[in-house]
């Protein structure tokens, strides 16, 4: 149910602001379920069912992580040095370090989506 300014309320339908976006929709549903954040020392790493991995920083950012990649291989660890062992001819430029609240996806194909929270 959406509670649209002047009082009224509309049920089972996507609702866009008169600016043609969610934005207000999305920071409301993003408010009332922020009990339900990870907040604390947590970084998840996991296969999605398609076969994607995910990694996800918690809020504080209190645990690291660092993803690298070659031609053939990505991995995803809590130290640069691991990485460095497994892949050290790897452009580490390309190395990414998510921030606080980032969710990476690493798709079959090596490629890197990034996604904040």
């Amino acid at each position: 149910v959406y509670v649209h300014e002047d009082g009224s309320e509309s049920k089972g339908q996507r609702f866009l602001n008169e600016a043609g976006n969610d934005k207000e929709v999305l920071l409301r549903i993003k408010a009332s379920l922020s009990h339900l954040e990870i907040n604390g020392p947590n970084t998840i790493l996991g296969v999605l069912p398609g076969g994607n991995m995910l990694c996800v920083c918690d809020s504080k950012k209190l645990r690291p992580v660092v993803i690298g990649r070659d031609d053939d291989t990505v991995i995803m660890t809590s130290e640069v040095t691991g990485i460095n062992d497994v892949l050290p001819h790897r452009d580490r430029n390309n190395d990414i370090y998510p921030g606080e609240r980032e969710t990476i996806i690493v798709k079959d194909d090596l490629t890197a989506e990034r996604w904040q929270q």
